[in-house]
C-alpha cells in the first residue's frame, strides 16, 4: 500500500508569499523527506499548509496579498487500484482521464507554465513518469482559499475543462468536490507541531491518535454495534446495538416530550432539519474510545508524562507514534512533525533521528530540522533546503550529502 504526496504547489500561505513549487521526493521507496533551512524561511509552513488541507487547519494568508489568490495543492502518487477501489464508476473514470492529462500535459499547454516552478514540476513529473505510469495516478489536486470544498487543479484548470469536455466529461462543482472527498478519504495526515502539548496529543481518544490506530480495531468496533444477529427460531434479523440504543433513547424522548407538553404545550423536543436523527457507531465509538483511554495513561519510569521534561515528552511523542504505525499495516498515513529533535539534549538527537527514519520505513514522513548532525543517521530519503531568497531553485537531495544554501 503506497500512498505518496512527491510535492506541494503553495501561493500565499505565510511566508510563503506568490507561486512555490516545492518538491518532496522522486521514489516510493523512500518515504521520509526532511527540510532544512533558517528560521523564518518556511519550513514549518509547508506542514501547516498540508494540515489546512486535510485537516482544515486555520489558514494563515500572507499578510498584503489576495485572499482569493491563494491555494495549496499537493501533488499526489495514488496507486491506481487502491483509488478505484473506494470510487464509484463515474469518479473512477475521472480520475483516469485526468491522470493521463497530467502524466502527458507539457509546458506547450499555456505560458503561464513556462515560469521556473513549473519546470521543477515538469521535471519532477518525468523522473517519476519513468517506474509508475503503468501503476499510479499522477496529479496536483488542491484548494483554494474561497472554496475548500472541491478541487482546484490550479493553472491547468481551463485546459484540463476543455480536455475532459471533449470527452464529454464535465468537470462541475459536484464532480470536484467528490475527486476532493476521495483524496481526503485516502489519507490519515498527522501534523505534529513544534510547539505541541505532548500531553494532549496523546490523549487516544484525539483525532490525531485515532488516525494512528489500527483501521482494524476501528471498524471491529463499528461491527460490533452494527452487527445484526439472527434470532435462531425465527430466522429474523435482530436490531444491532446501535439500532436499540437509537429506539430505546427515541421512545424515551417522545415520553419526555409529551409529559414536558402536558406541563406547557409550548415545549418541544425538536431535531434540527440539518442535524442527524439518530446516533452512528461513530459517535459511539468515538465516546468508547474516550472513556476506555481516558483512565489509560502513558507513564515513563512511572511518571506521568507532564511530569518528564520537555525533551523526554517529545522522545515518548515519537516512540509512541512509532508503536502505532508498526502496527498499523496499511501505509494510509503520513506524518509531519515539526522539529523532532526540539528540546533534546544533544545526546538524545541522533537516536530520535534513527526513530524518524524507522517510522519512514512503512509510511510517508515529512519533517522540519535545525540539527543536521542527526543526518548520517538517515541512509534513505530526502534532504531539501529552503532558501529564503532563491525558492524558485528549490531542489531535492537524494540521500544525506549537504548543498550549499544558494541550490539545493
Amino acid at each position: 500500500d503506497t500512498r505518496m504526496i512527491v510535492g506541494l504547489f503553495i501561493r500565499h500561505y505565510k511566508v510563503l508569499k506568490n507561486l512555490n513549487f516545492i518538491p518532496l521526493c522522486n521514489s516510493v521507496e523512500e518515504k521520509l523527506s526532511i527540510f532544512i533551512g533558517d528560521n523564518g524561511v518556511g519550513k514549518s509552513s509547508i506542514l501547516e499548509s498540508l494540515d489546512t488541507f486535510f485537516n482544515g487547519r486555520n489558514w494563515n494568508v500572507t499578510l498584503g496579498q489576495k485572499k482569493d489568490e491563494a491555494f495549496i495543492a499537493p501533488v499526489f502518487l495514488l496507486k491506481k487500484n487502491e483509488i478505484n477501489s473506494i470510487s464509484s464508476p463515474n469518479i473512477r473514470k475521472y480520475f483516469e482521464e485526468i491522470g493521463d492529462f497530467f502524466w502527458n500535459v507539457t509546458e506547450k499547454l499555456n505560458p503561464n507554465l513556462l515560469k521556473a516552478e513549473y519546470s521543477q514540476f515538469f521535471k519532477l513529473r518525468d523522473e517519476l513518469k519513468k517506474g509508475y505510469i503503468q501503476e499510479f495516478y499522477f496529479l496536483p489536486i488542491g484548494i483554494e482559499y474561497n472554496n475548500r470544498n472541491a478541487s482546484y487543479f490550479i493553472t491547468f484548470n481551463r485546459e484540463l475543462e476543455e480536455t475532459l469536455k471533449e470527452k464529454e466529461m464535465i468537470l462541475d462543482e459536484g464532480i470536484k468536490q467528490q475527486l476532493l472527498s476521495v483524496v481526503r478519504k485516502y489519507y490519515n495526515f498527522i501534523y505534529i507541531p513544534v510547539e505541541s502539548k505532548v500531553k494532549d496529543v496523546l490523549k487516544l481518544e484525539n483525532r490525531e491518535m485515532q488516525a494512528l490506530m489500527d483501521d482494524k480495531i476501528l471498524e471491529k468496533i463499528d461491527t460490533i454495534l452494527n452487527d445484526k444477529k439472527f434470532d435462531k427460531i425465527t430466522g429474523k434479523s435482530k436490531e444491532s446495538i446501535i439500532e436499540n440504543v437509537n429506539y430505546s433513547l427515541n421512545n424515551y424522548m417522545r415520553d419526555i416530550s409529551d409529559k414536558i407538553q402536558e406541563i406547557d404545550a409550548g415545549y418541544s423536543f425538536n431535531i434540527d432539519g440539518k442535524t442527524k436523527k439518530n446516533l452512528t457507531s461513530a459517535d459511539v465509538r468515538d465516546k468508547i474510545l474516550e472513556a476506555y483511554f481516558a483512565i489509560r495513561t502513558l507513564k515513563k519510569d512511572k511518571k506521568e508524562i507532564q511530569e518528564l521534561s520537555s525533551g523526554e515528552q517529545r522522545l515518548a511523542l515519537i516512540d509512541i507514534a512509532t508503536a502505532f504505525l508498526l502496527k498499523k499495516d496499511n501505509g494510509n498515513t503520513i506524518l509531519a512533525i515539526d522539529e523532532p529533535e526540539n528540546s533534546l539534549h544533544i545526546s538524545k538527537c541522533f537516536a530520535q533521528m534513527e526513530r524518524i527514519r524507522k517510522l519512514s520505513e512503512n509510511n510517508q514522513i515529512i519533517a522540519t530540522t535545525h540539527w543536521y548532525g542527526g543526518l548520517p543517521a538517515i541512509n534513505k530519503g530526502f534532504l531539501i533546503y529552503l532558501d529564503k531568497e532563491d525558492r524558485k531553485t528549490i531542489k531535492f537531495l537524494e540521500g544525506i550529502t549537504y548543498i550549499p544554501s544558494q541550490s539545493c
